[in-house]
C-alpha cells in the first residue's frame, strides 16, 4: 500500500537546510526524503469521507495555503516494523511545525465539510535510515501521544538556513 495515496497529504517545499547539514546527515547513514509533506489525515480518516467530501477537502487544501513554520530543532525517533519472521529497524529525522494557525486552518476545512477534524501531529519527515522500503516510508506519527511514546531525541539544533 502506498501510504501517500491513502492519506490526505499537503506537499511542502524543501525545508531551508543550513549549509552542510544534508551531507552531515548522509554521512551518518540517513537518506533524504524524495519529497516533503505534512500528513493531514491517515487512511482511516480518509475512508470516513464520501468521495465528494474527499474531493472537496483536497481541493480546498490545495487552494488555501496553510501557514507553515518550522521549529529550529530536528529530532530523531526510532520504531521497528515487526513481522512474525523478522523485524526492520526504522529511524527518522523529524522537523516539527509550529501549530500556530495550522490546526485551526485544517479545522475550518473540516467544519465547512461538516466532518470531524482529523487528528494529526504537525511534522515533516526529513530523512530516514536504514535504506530499506520500511524505513523509507517513515514511522507515521499521528498524534502527540504517539510522539511522546517514541521518546524523541534532539538530533540537531539551529538546522535552518539563516535569513
Amino acid at each position: 500500500m502506498n501510504q501517500l495515496e491513502h492519506s490526505i497529504i499537503y506537499p511542502v517545499d524543501t525545508p531551508p537546510f543550513r549549509d552542510g547539514l544534508v551531507a552531515f546527515m548522509e554521512d551518518e547513514g540517513y537518506r533524504m526524503k524524495d519529497e516533503f509533506h505534512l500528513t493531514i489525515a491517515n487512511p482511516a480518516y480518509r475512508q470516513m469521507l464520501s468521495p465528494e467530501q474527499l474531493e472537496h477537502f483536497e481541493e480546498v487544501l490545495q487552494a488555501r495555503p496553510l501557514p507553515l513554520a518550522y521549529e529550529d530543532v530536528l529530532y530523531v525517533v526510532e520504531k521497528s516494523k515487526d513481522f512474525p519472521s523478522q523485524s526492520f529497524e526504522r529511524r527518522s529525522i523529524i522537523a516539527l511545525l509550529k501549530p500556530t494557525r495550522l490546526l485551526e486552518s485544517v479545522g475550518k476545512i473540516a467544519t465547512e465539510l461538516e466532518v470531524a477534524t482529523p487528528e494529526f501531529f504537525p511534522h515533516v519527515t526529513i530523512a530516514t535510515a536504514p535504506d530499506n522500503a520500511y524505513a523509507r516510508r517513515g514511522i507515521g506519527i499521528a498524534s502527540v501521544v504517539e510522539w511522546i511514546a517514541l521518546e524523541p531525541e534532539i538530533y540537531f539544533e539551529g538546522w535552518m538556513e539563516s535569513a
